[in-house]
Formats: structure tokens, C-alpha cells, sequence
């Protein structure tokens, strides 16, 4: 969960590839960890990769429905590219 929080400081200070990597790190290290896959999602939008971002939030819907982030941000970019 460590590498998720410090993805968490690196995404707020607009450090978003090195986010990426914790992120990735710390679903590497725990693979049912949604909300990591839910905060990579968030960096990869911000970067740009659309597709991966949806896939990731698509992830963490999988692995908890009940987390209402996921589908938040995947209905924001969704809305974004004007599919909704």
C-alpha cells in the first residue's frame, strides 16, 4: 500500500510518469489492490493514454464493484470523449 500513497504524492505534484510507476509497483506487488488500479487509471488519463486509463478503471470495478471512484472517473472520460 506504501507505493500506492507515495503514487498518490507524485500524482499531486503533478509527477504523473513517476506515479505511473508506483502505481504500477504497487498492483505488481498486490493485484486485487483497486484503488491502485483506479490512481493509475487517473495518471494515464492525465498523460493522455485514454485507453489505458479506461482498461484500469475497468480493473478496479472488476475487482470491487462497490467503490464508487472507478466508475466516476471511467463516466469522466467517457464524457470527455463525448460517448456520454
Amino acid at each position: 500500500m506504501a507505493f500506492c500513497h507515495y503514487g498518490v504524492t507524485l500524482y499531486n505534484t503533478h509527477r504523473y510518469p513517476e506515479a505511473i510507476g508506483y502505481f504500477q509497483t504497487a498492483i505488481n506487488l498486490d493485484k486485487s489492490n483497486s484503488l491502485a488500479y483506479n490512481n493509475l487509471g487517473l495518471a494515464l488519463f492525465t498523460t493522455g493514454q485514454v485507453n489505458l486509463a479506461k482498461a484500469n478503471y475497468n480493473l478496479a470495478i472488476n475487482i470491487d464493484p462497490n467503490s464508487s471512484a472507478p466508475y466516476a472517473n471511467l463516466g469522466f472520460t467517457l464524457f470527455k470523449e463525448k460517448r456520454l
